[in-house]
């Protein structure tokens, strides 16, 4: 039996005493990627806030509640100062209301020193996912300032993250069985925001297997023209889309990491080049050792909190060669997360078992380049449905550009 228990109101002055005024407080939303989960996705809060409220420090604090909003996991954030939150938290026990917000709690019974360390559950069950539904019904409306500040925060960080357009594309082209002969991503400044470009020259597939990103207004995709190489489709695929911040880098890494990434490749292949000072390093993976190559470079990058900016793949004979920039970020650009689990897009399991040439050891033969002082690398040549022939090089900025001959 349920018994109705009785409201009683409170004065006005204990009112006040727990309502935390206008001038106290600053509200946030964060769409957060739905792959940022624990330590990951505090850091990407953390990160925002940083960008978003004026002297985002040490001094200050946050609590964040979770709503779904048009589809999208969103973080609602409350960021208040250190000391002004403990002179509120002595007048009133308990959780704390926003003035002009109605209905919204914040900075309950919670250890300050702990309160950064709050984690949005990720939804990952029905059951979870119809809680937030019926969570999202009694979620405060937000005054007219306060929404528009929120706008304005959604619009720079409604953006699909790497992993996911990577993951999604991906599993499209092992529906389809597709190879990949040249993977180049690569992540750069323009005019402020980072921005990443993708180019992947695949075969054994079409440009209607492909399900794109027509409907995605942030990514730009782009499709060469098919052409045929022992009945064998095969065409160039783009994507440009942009990507989060990261804070500020230092492209330097040390001495451990140094170590440990030139030991890793070799335990797999070969090294070719290295640059210590900008992270830059070439080599030669063979395709028996690819998938644990994928694994243990996923590994490391993400226990010593790298990513990667430039990641050049070829395919040939031997197995990949590769062009790596690694460098010290919080963006997490860790694109080995996806391929660790995609090694057959590049050769699949028989292919692996056919007689090659070893690569490992001061004994391994690495493939030889063709490179041009004017147009670079050459990777690959394709002849178009119309009877032009195309050859396609890289750059010394990692770009691939297409040259008629």
């Amino acid at each position: 039996m349920f018994f109705e228990i009785p409201q009683f109101e409170k004065k006005e002055s204990e009112m006040k005493s727990s309502t935390v005024h206008k001038s106290d407080y600053e509200l946030y939303a964060f769409t957060v990627p739905l792959g940022y989960v624990g330590k990951k996705r505090k850091s990407f809060i953390t990160r925002e806030l940083e960008k978003n409220h004026p002297g985002f420090s040490d001094s200050c604090c946050f609590d964040s509640k979770v709503r779904l909003r048009k589809g999208k996991i969103q973080s609602l954030v409350t960021v208040m100062n250190k000391v002004r939150l403990q002179e509120y938290k002595k007048k009133s026990k308990g959780s704390l209301s926003l003035e002009g917000i109605k209905g919204m709690k914040v900075f309950g019974n919670k250890n300050l020193s702990i309160l950064t360390l709050a984690v949005l559950l990720f939804v990952s069950s029905v059951l979870v996912l119809s809680y937030l539904f019926r969570s999202t019904e009694n979620l405060p409306a937000l005054d007219n300032e306060t929404q528009f500040n929120v706008k304005e925060v959604e619009k720079k960080n409604n953006l699909l993250s790497a992993d996911e357009i990577l993951n999604s594309l991906f599993e499209n082209l092992s529906d389809k069985k597709s190879r990949i002969s040249m993977f180049s991503f690569k992540v750069e400044k323009d005019l402020g925001e980072s921005k990443a470009c993708l180019n992947l020259l695949l075969n054994n597939i079409f440009p209607e297997d492909i399900v794109g990103f027509a409907d995605v207004s942030e990514v730009k995709e782009s499709i060469g023209a098919v052409s045929y190489d022992s009945r064998k489709s095969r065409f160039l695929y783009t994507l440009d889309f942009p990507v989060y911040d990261s804070d500020e880098t230092s492209l330097r890494m040390n001495e451990s990491q140094l170590k440990e990434v030139r030991s890793l490749i070799n335990s797999f292949g070969i090294i070719e080049f290295e640059n210590q000072q900008s992270g830059d390093y070439k080599c030669t993976i063979s395709k028996e050792n690819i998938s644990d190559f994928f694994s243990s470079m996923n590994n490391f990058l993400s226990k010593e909190k790298l990513e990667l900016t430039l990641c050049n793949i070829v395919r040939n004979d031997n197995g990949l060669q590769c062009d790596l920039t690694l460098s010290e970020s919080s963006a997490g650009n860790n694109i080995f997360t996806i391929l660790k689990d995609k090694c057959n897009l590049f050769y699949d399991e028989r292919e692996k078992k056919l007689p090659v040439e070893k690569v490992r050891g001061s004994k391994a033969i690495a493939p030889e380049k063709v490179i041009s002082e004017t147009t670079g690398e050459k990777i690959g040549s394709i002849l178009t449905k119309d009877g032009r022939h195309i050859t396609y090089y890289r750059g010394q900025d990692g770009r691939v550009k297409g040259v008629e001959e």
